[in-house]
């Protein structure tokens, strides 16, 4: 069970702190035609150092809801990237939209695929 949810979601390591990562990833996102639409950070409430960054682009949203039987997908948005300080340095975790495209077919497969080239693109930048 623990491999199944390891590949649903890809973690990277960050050569920032925390609060650095955040920004950064902020900052590429909406370099990258995505929405910051909010930031929840738990960091007062519950004594650990996580944020998450939550990101939209309408354009993969609107194709994604447009048809009826796709709506479900309403329950994974807004897509967000986690920043967690562990004790071994600050990482981020992010959905595994790539295999999610695997497992739809159509549109929203292309979709997903295009969020997972997103995803990567904005760790990257906001990474290095």
């Amino acid at each position: 069970m623990q491999e199944f949810f390891s590949q649903m979601v890809e973690v990277e390591r960050s050569g920032h702190g925390f609060e650095e990562t955040v920004e950064r990833i902020k900052e590429a996102a909406e370099k990258n035609g995505w929405r910051v639409t909010g930031v929840l950070d738990v960091r007062e409430s519950l004594g650990i150092n996580v944020c998450i960054v939550e990101i939209c682009n309408s354009k993969y949203a609107g194709r994604a809801l447009k048809k009826p039987e796709t709506r479900w997908v309403a329950a994974m948005m807004p897509c967000r990237f986690a920043v967690a300080e562990n004790p071994d340095g600050v990482y981020v975790y992010v959905m595994n939209m790539g295999l999610f495209a695997g497992a739809v077919k159509g549109e929203l497969s292309e979709v997903f695929e295009g969020i997972s080239k997103d995803d990567r693109k904005i760790l990257s930048e906001a990474l290095s």
